[in-house]
């Protein structure tokens, strides 16, 4: 199945990506639809629902891979970020409660990579988002946005970079060893630099928000829903509580996952 790309009419931050990557790849196809010339068989459409309602008849299950085109609201600086969705807990903004898409930990590195070298002229940052809203989708999801104003989300600078970083993700093959991170803020600095510098590749990541649900079975879900095998999971050591630390640490061990303290990250420790 083809790579899908959806933007919503009601976005002008997704509108403005959709934009340049139809002008700078895309066949019109249809009302709403663009077929891009890229590595990978692509299908750029338009919806007009608030993109995180996306329905999921939208993208077909079996999808190479999803990628929302999408504003990222919030008080951070100028970024570009991205993100797979889910919601640990319950789903207040789309998507299902108790659910995870599938993380797709070695593109949105790659998006990362380009977003960075790319932001850095423009005055914005490159941010890994942790996992949060929807669609939840049974396919590989990823987001990339431009934030966190509508400034910013009217910035065509921002959605050309955006479009380059994602036009990079896809034509690139490459893959990376994957990990799931556990802990710290929503846009965790040591967990972007990992995505940017390292040699790891995050896919789904959980904040200090939502690690008093951590369980064995939810910690296995995480890893379950990364398409790459995992192989490390990374922990912000004071970024949660002790009793939801140990909790964590159990179950990684049950698991057979070694860990690495997101404080250490980059200092070339092997994990435990």
């Amino acid at each position: 199945m083809p790579v899908f790309l959806v933007a919503s009419r009601r976005d002008p931050a997704g509108l403005r990506i959709a934009e340049w990557l139809a002008t700078h790849y895309g066949t019109r196809t249809g009302e709403d639809t663009y077929t891009l010339r890229l590595s990978s068989e692509c299908v750029l459409k338009l919806v007009s629902c608030d993109i995180v309602h996306t329905p999921s008849t939208a993208v077909p299950g079996d999808a190479e891979l999803a990628v929302f085109l999408s504003r990222h609201s919030g008080r951070s600086p100028p970024v570009l970020s991205t993100h797979v969705t889910g919601n640990f807990g319950e789903a207040s903004l789309g998507g299902e409660s108790g659910k995870l898409s599938i993380a797709p930990a070695s593109k949105m590195k790659l998006f990362l990579m380009e977003a960075s070298r790319q932001a850095e002229s423009i005055g914005y940052e490159a941010a890994f988002e942790c996992t949060h809203h929807g669609p939840t989708l049974d396919c590989p999801v990823m987001f990339a946005e431009v934030g966190s104003k509508l400034e910013n989300w009217l910035d065509r600078r921002a959605a050309s970079a955006v479009g380059e970083a994602v036009a990079y993700a896809l034509e690139e093959r490459r893959s990376f060893p994957a990990a799931v991170a556990f802990g710290g803020p929503h846009i965790n600095r040591r967990y972007t630099r990992t995505m940017v510098e390292g040699e790891l590749a995050i896919g789904h990541a959980m904040s200090k928000h939502y690690t008093h649900l951590i369980s064995e079975s939810l910690v296995e879900y995480c890893v379950a829903r990364t398409l790459e095998p995992v192989s490390t999971a990374l922990v912000d050591w004071k970024g949660m509580r002790g009793a939801e630390r140990r909790r964590l640490l159990e179950a990684l061990s049950k698991l057979g996952i070694p860990y690495i303290k997101a404080s250490e990250l980059g200092a070339g420790l092997e994990a435990r």
